[in-house]
């Protein structure tokens, strides 16, 4: 299952909904901003929970966002590789992201 959504209530009703499925894999997708301050959601024994950080990529004339691309791209990789955790793009320096 694949969630991307600001709302944290989101992937612990998936949670709950999928509670008598065993061994499910979680993969939620957060902006950057959540690798310095996240929110904890409640996480049941049956899933494998996953993040995937969505970066920004730094080029010759500045910072941008990642492309619809980049981003379905490195969560298909994420989903593959099925790591804990997982950055898209970059999240540092920070202070060089795009606004």
């Amino acid at each position: 299952v694949v969630s991307w959504t600001s709302n944290y209530n989101i992937p612990e009703r998936i949670c709950k909904v999928n509670r008598s499925i065993e061994n499910f894999r979680l993969f939620h997708v957060k902006g950057s901003r959540r690798y310095y301050k996240d929110d904890k959601i409640r996480i049941p024994d049956n899933c494998n929970y996953r993040e995937v950080f969505l970066g920004f990529i730094i080029g010759s004339v500045g910072s941008r966002w990642l492309t619809h691309d980049e981003i379905s791209s490195g969560v298909m990789s994420q989903i593959e590789t099925d790591q804990v955790s997982g950055i898209i793009g970059q999240i540092e320096p920070y202070e060089l992201r795009p606004y």
